[in-house]
């Protein structure tokens, strides 16, 4: 037996990005329909208020499981966006306010937006922009199960993760900043052997939100059977992975990397399967 850390995820609406291809001037960022280790990775450390650049370790350092206990829809028109690229200014151009004031965090680029579309909005030369095209999902609900590694260090126990959960430092959101949280995650500590017992033992989501049995009601007849994903060495598995795939979630933070673009993401391998429901 060992210690789980249970909690749900509901998302009236969301996007769990995966990698998509792109070019110079387009982009379309693609959709999962459960939410990737690396997203999870990020909710955990929003609710510890941890920056970035202290992610790695903790992604390093859990077990991750993950029951779908309603299929999120696609929507069928992408979100659409156009943004101006703009141009990095000489290093002697004059900075915003807040920059010389010192208001960004040390490894911050010194440059504001303001900064790169200074010479486009005075009239210069213009670098285009960029098209982007962004799917979203809708009605997502999944419970996640975590553990610590044995031989890892994440940089805080599981009822530090489950305090955090139920006072988070930062807003928690499914994937983007526009997409709340349609629930609070309920967390619990569970001693289970695995992460089917332990999902078994938290329950299915109407029992513990009694308030969501009608919706999930008149959304589909209950099922029987929610398909899982999980790291494949998770102990307790019991023989109920169907097939192992490969997916680019795994995150890897560069010593010393503060902001979003030290961030890159490994191919990691997830076993899938299905499981009773409840």
């Amino acid at each position: 037996m060992a210690s789980h850390l249970v909690f749900t995820l509901l998302a009236p609406l969301g996007a769990w990005g995966s990698p998509t291809l792109s070019s110079s001037n387009a982009a379309y960022k693609a959709t999962d329909t459960a939410p990737s280790k690396s997203a999870v990775v990020g909710i955990l450390g929003a609710a510890l208020g941890w920056e970035r650049g202290r992610l790695g370790p903790l992604a390093a350092g859990l077990l991750l499981a993950v029951r779908v206990d309603h299929e999120p829809v696609v929507q069928p028109a992408p979100d659409f966006h156009t943004v101006r690229k703009g141009t990095r200014p000489p290093d002697r151009s004059p900075m915003s306010r807040s920059v010389r004031k010192g208001a960004r965090p040390p490894g911050r680029s010194p440059m504001s937006r303001f900064d790169e579309l200074r010479a486009d909005l005075a009239g210069g030369e213009s670098g285009g922009a960029l098209l982007s095209r962004r799917e979203i999902l809708a009605e997502g609900l999944w419970t996640v199960v975590v553990r610590l590694r044995a031989d890892g260090d994440a940089g805080v126990d599981l009822p530090g993760l489950a305090a955090a959960l139920r006072a988070p430092v930062f807003p928690l959101y499914a994937g983007r900043k526009a997409f709340g949280l349609g629930l609070p995650p309920d967390p619990a500590l569970v001693e289970a052997s695995g992460p089917l017992a332990a999902l078994a033992a938290y329950g299915g989501v109407a029992s513990r939100h009694p308030a969501l049995a009608s919706w999930l009601a008149f959304r589909e007849e209950k099922r029987s059977e929610c398909r899982f994903l999980s790291d494949p060495d998770f102990p307790g598995l019991d023989g109920a992975v169907a097939r192992l795939v490969e997916r680019r979630d795994h995150l890897v933070v560069p010593e010393g990397a503060v902001d979003q673009g030290g961030r890159r993401f490994a191919v990691r391998s997830e076993a899938q399967g299905v499981m009773p429901c409840s």
